[in-house]
């Protein structure tokens, strides 16, 4: 099922929430004894073209490699606000926002949810204190990724916003190296162009090869975390050349391992092997 913004839905509840200062209660469908095909994802799509196709094609694809039909809702979300509201770090309008689209996949049947980008990332607190699902948090399993390899200096390659904003402060004993200025205008550039238009240029691509390796070279990295959901088919490890920590695919493993078995804490062990979509 499908769903888009302009469909019927509550839109003041978000900021009902926070106007009342109460949690979201669950949803009535309980996730404690899940059923034999799985919990049902809400996937906010629309945040990239080529992210949006990853997730799918690798969360339907690794759910009929265990044996299940896949289980998902689908809303739309416009990219331009969303990617202009956390430019500006308009991050309660953003999270309200979020927020109403979830609620739109609670109304579709959705038991948990996944954000498949980082920009929104920048309001997660926001988010957290109104969703009315679980939601399963794409920096939380970055971290988890990083804890369990001990890396210790790590650049981010991503979005402007998610390069510029202290997204990543929340990894423990983790330093996060800023790349130079005109690199980092550079990643930006790249990767805004890659969204709008939903397919790499190699030449831009092999300029962020160049700017990983001689971060990590130049910087004594551990890794280079690939901070961009779209840049998840052109910043392979294999690609890069040099260690890598990729948040999409991570994320997406840890999606399908709680769609089988719902709402509970994944080990690392149980998803940083795993590798979905195309390589």
């Amino acid at each position: 099922m499908i769903t888009t913004p302009s469909s019927p839905g509550p839109s003041s509840q978000a900021a009902r929430i926070l106007e009342e200062g109460r949690l979201p209660q669950p949803p009535v469908n309980s996730l404690a004894n899940p059923p034999a095909g799985g919990v049902v994802l809400g996937l906010v799509g629309g945040l990239g073209l080529a992210a949006g196709v990853f997730y799918y094609k690798a969360i339907v694809e690794a759910c009929l490699e265990d044996g299940r039909q896949p289980r998902l809702v689908l809303v739309h979300a416009d990219s331009q606000k969303v990617m202009g509201l956390a430019s500006r770090d308009a991050r309660l309008e953003l999270a309200t926002y979020l927020v109403d689209l979830l609620h739109q996949l609670r109304a579709a049947g959705a038991q948990i949810a996944a954000i498949p980008a980082f920009a929104p990332q920048v309001c997660a607190e926001d988010i957290a204190r109104m969703t009315p699902l679980p939601l399963i948090d794409l920096i939380e399993v970055i971290r988890s990724e990083a804890k369990r390899r001990d890396l210790k200096r790590v650049a981010i390659l991503g979005a402007g916003v998610t390069m510029r904003t202290a997204l990543f402060s929340q990894l423990p004993d983790v330093d996060v190296v800023p790349l130079p200025g005109d690199e980092e205008a550079l990643v930006a550039d790249v990767y805004a162009r890659l969204v709008a238009r939903g397919a790499q240029d190699p030449a831009e691509i092999d300029l962020m090869v160049d700017i990983a390796r001689r971060a990590v070279e130049r910087d004594s990295l551990d890794a280079v975390i690939v901070a961009g959901t779209d840049f998840v088919h052109a910043l392979t490890e294999d690609r890069l050349g040099v260690p890598t920590l990729d948040g999409a695919r991570l994320h997406v493993s840890r999606i399908v391992a709680q769609m089988a078995g719902g709402v509970r804490k994944m080990s690392a062990d149980a998803f940083s092997d795993r590798r979905g979509g195309p390589g």
